[in-house]
């Protein structure tokens, strides 16, 4: 996962909201994540520690 791709989804999980491509308004969501992989991944600390 890319470190741009990974500060867009920080941000999507930090304030619980987006915007569709192309959208004027603003959509609230409740999402959560579950992620696995075989391969060694690396990614930013701050997207292990969330609640």
């Amino acid at each position: 996962m890319s470190a741009d791709f990974q500060i867009k989804l920080l941000r999507v999980l930090r304030k619980k909201e987006i915007m569709r491509a192309g959208g004027n308004r603003i959509i609230k969501i409740d999402i959560r994540i579950i992620a696995a992989s075989y391969e060694n991944i690396s990614l930013k600390k701050r997207l292990y520690i969330r609640k």
